[in-house]
Order: structure tokens, then sequence, then C-alpha cells
């Protein structure tokens, strides 16, 4: 549904850096709808999810959402994205407050969208921790595209165990010379 896919593209641009519009932002969730920060578990329902917004753009003034991927199914909007912005004001994390630190942060996340008659009922938010991207020493490189000409690396560990490949090539021979044994006995 192309109309669903407009609305969440507008809400993110009402959460843009200087151009925030917090009340444009509020004002597409649904009455009972609400915005859940997975990693914590809070939950923000009305002008608390204005105030977590308002909050994030006070800490991250410049404020990006680089959306990298957005399905659609039904009134199910799935968005693969990357926040972006530098750290210059203080920004309230579960263990307290953390001053702004000048540092750019580059985070992966997954924002999975509920939409009903056209208002966000259910927002989670999937995201890596912003506290921690804040101190980092170097900008995260998390989210960087691969390029045309670059493998996909989805199982990292398995480039541990460079006989694996082999191994499996052997025993499927094996296997093949094997059956072909029986038949022609």
């Amino acid at each position: 549904m192309l109309c669903n896919e407009k609305i969440i593209r507008e809400l993110y641009a009402a959460a843009e850096g200087e151009g925030t519009d917090v009340e444009k932002f509020i004002s597409m969730f649904s009455d009972e709808g609400y915005m859940r920060d997975m990693p914590t578990g809070v939950e923000f329902r009305g002008q608390a999810i204005g105030k977590s917004i308002g909050g994030f753009v006070s800490a991250f003034p410049d404020a990006h959402r680089d959306l990298l991927s957005v399905c659609v199914a039904d009134n199910i909007v799935v968005v693969e994205l990357a926040i972006q912005g530098t750290h210059k004001g203080d920004l309230a994390v579960t263990s307290g407050t953390l001053a702004p630190t000048g540092k750019t942060i580059d985070v992966p996340c997954c924002d999975v969208f509920h939409l009903e008659n056209g208002k966000v009922k259910i927002l989670p938010l999937l995201q890596s921790r912003l506290g921690n991207a804040a101190t980092a020493r170097r900008r995260p490189r998390l989210n960087r595209r691969r390029q045309p000409d670059e493998k996909r690396r989805c199982h990292e560990h398995r480039t541990e165990r460079p006989d694996r490949e082999r191994l499996l090539r052997s025993d499927r021979q094996q296997r093949s010379a094997g059956s072909a044994g029986l038949g022609s006995g």
C-alpha cells in the first residue's frame, strides 16, 4: 500500500533535525497508539511520544534518518534505517544523562509500524544502543552499504573454518560415488 508508505515517510520527515515538527509527529499516532523502545521496554504514549522525539533531537540537533529499505504488507510497514547525527546535547539513557560528546553516530535500526485507519497504532523501536554509539571512540560503520562487486557475508563465523566447503564437497562426492557403485553391480 503506497499510502501507508507515504504516511511513514511523512512521519520520518517530521522528526528530521532542525525541521522537527513534534506536534505533527504525535498527530500521526492514533489515540491508543504508542512507541515502545524494545531494548529498555519503555512505552511512550500521547505527549510522551513528542517528549521522546524532542529529547532525541535536543541531543542530536542534526539528526537524520537514512531510510535504507521500506517494505509494506497491508497495514504493516517495516523500515530498515540508520540514525545519523552529532551528539551535541544531553541524552537521556537508562543509567542517567549522557553529556554531549561531539561524536557522530550512525546507528542501524529497524522500525516496524502497525497502522490502523491511516495512523500509527504500534511502533516497536529495534535499534542498537544509542548511548553506546554516542560514546564510541570512532564512528561506527555498522550500516556500511555493500558495494555491487562485494560478496555478502551473512555468516562470517563460517570463514573461520575454511575446510568446511571442501569437506562438504568431499562428502557429496563420496555419497554420489557410493550410490553410483550400488547400481552398477
